[in-house]
C-alpha cells in the first residue's frame, strides 16, 4: 500500500474544510487528551503530542489541548472507560492493557507479521480506518473512533549475560513478556515468560531475576536499559505493540467540519511521523548507539535462521485467532484482514 493512499486529503479540499470555521467568531474548543506513557516516551512525542501541535497549527488556534500522559487520569483500563464515557476526549489507548476490551486489536502485536514499524503501522491503519474491520467490530461499539496507530519496530530479544545467536540459546532464559501472545511467542521459542511491569525490568534484570526481555530497541533508553543488557538479536520478530490514538464518537461528530478535516490530516501524518521515527531510532540503536556506546553485541540472524524462528512463531498467530474464534470473537478474519493489509504495504 503506497503511504500517500492512507487516509489521504487533496490539497483543494482540505484547504476549504480548514477555511471553515476558522474566522476571528470560531469559539476556541478544548480538548483532554491522555496517555499511559511518561511525557516524553517515543509513543507520545512521535504520536500524539505531533499530532496536537498540527492540530492547533492547522486550526489557527481554535483547538487546543490539555494533556495528562504517564496514566494521570488512572490506569488504562479507567482511562479506556473515562474515553468511552466522554469525561476524556481523545486517548492513547493501549489494547494489549485492556485485553477484555480490546482483545482484538492485540492481532497487530503477533509475532512473525511484519518487518518494520511503518509496515504495521499502515497495516493496521487499514483495519482501523472508518470502515475496517476493527473500527466495526471493536472500537464502533465502544463508543470510539480511532484516528491512527503507532507501533514500534518488531520486538527483538535482549539478555543480560548470554547472547541469543539461535533458538538453542533461548532454552530456558527467564524473558519479560508482557502476556497473552507475547508470553505465548516466548514459549514457542523456548524461553521462560516472566511477566511484570516495564518499569521493574531494570532492577530484574540487575538483580538476576531476568535474564533478558523482548522489546523495541527504540525504547531502550527511556528505560535505562543500556546498563543491564549487552546483548541483542537483529531480525528476530518476536512480537510487537500497537497503540491506536482514538477519540470519543460522540465527541467527534459534534467538531465543526473544519476541525475534523485538520483531525484527518495530523492523524494522517502522525501516523507516518511515529512509524519513521520508530524504525529510524531503531536502525540507530543497531548499528551505533547500542553497540558503539555501550559496547553491546548484535547478532544478525540469517535468512535461515529468520526462516526457522517464524517457523516457530507462526502457530502462536493461530492459536491466538483460534482463541478468538473460540470466543465468539472474529480472529480469524482479522488475522486475515492484517495479512492481506500488510501484503499491500511497502
Amino acid at each position: 500500500m503506497n503511504i500517500r493512499r492512507l487516509t489521504r486529503v487533496s490539497g483543494a479540499t482540505l484547504a476549504l474544510a480548514l477555511m471553515t470555521g476558522t474566522g476571528a467568531q470560531a469559539a476556541t474548543i478544548v480538548l483532554k487528551a491522555a496517555s499511559p506513557w511518561p511525557d516524553k516516551h517515543p509513543a507520545n512525542v512521535w504520536g500524539p503530542e505531533f499530532f496536537m501541535k498540527e492540530v492547533t497549527q492547522l486550526t489557527h488556534g481554535q483547538v487546543k489541548f490539555q494533556w495528562y500522559p504517564d496514566g494521570q487520569l488512572g490506569k488504562p483500563e479507567t482511562e479506556l472507560q473515562l474515553a468511552r464515557s466522554g469525561g476524556l476526549d481523545l486517548l492513547l489507548a493501549a489494547p494489549p492493557y485492556t485485553p477484555d476490551k480490546l482483545p482484538l486489536s492485540e492481532v497487530g502485536g503477533l509475532p512473525g507479521l511484519a518487518q518494520t514499524a511503518c509496515q504495521i503501522s499502515q497495516a493496521m491503519q487499514t483495519l482501523m480506518s472508518p470502515t475496517g474491520i476493527l473500527t466495526k467490530l471493536e472500537y464502533a461499539p465502544l463508543g470510539l473512533h480511532p484516528l491512527f496507530t503507532g507501533s514500534p519496530p518488531p520486538y527483538e530479544i535482549m539478555s543480560t549475560r548470554k547472547p541469543v545467536q539461535d533458538l538453542a540459546d533461548l532454552k530456558g532464559l527467564r524473558l519479560k513478556a508482557a502476556g497473552g501472545a507475547e508470553e505465548d511467542a516466548v514459549r514457542a521459542l523456548g524461553a521462560v515468560p516472566v511477566q511484570m511491569n516495564s518499569v521493574n525490568v531494570y532492577e530484574a534484570a540487575q538483580r538476576g531475576v531476568l535474564d533478558g526481555r523482548i522489546g523495541p530497541y527504540a525504547s531502550v533508553a527511556a528505560l535505562h536499559e543500556q546498563h543491564v543488557f549487552h546483548y541483542g538479536t537483529v531480525g528476530a520478530g518476536v512480537g510487537d505493540f500497537v497503540s491506536t490514538f482514538v477519540i470519543n464518537t460522540k465527541r467527534w461528530d459534534a467538531l465543526p467540519k473544519n476541525v475534523q478535516a485538520a483531525m484527518t490530516k495530523a492523524a494522517h501524518d502522525a501516523m507516518l511521523n511515529s512509524c519513521k521515527h520508530w524504525d529510524s531510532a531503531g536502525q540507530m540503536s543497531i548499528n551505533t548507539t547500542l553497540p558503539k556506546k555501550y559496547g553491546w553485541k548484535m547478532y544478525h540472524l540469517t535468512p535461515a535462521q529468520v526462516a526457522r524462528w517464524r517457523t516457530r512463531l507462526e502457530p502462536v498467530q493461530q492459536r491466538w485467532a483460534q482463541g478468538m474464534d473460540h470466543v465468539g470473537k472474529a480472529g480469524t478474519k482479522v488475522l486475515a484482514a492484517l495479512k492481506s493489509a500488510l501484503a499491500t504495504t511497502k
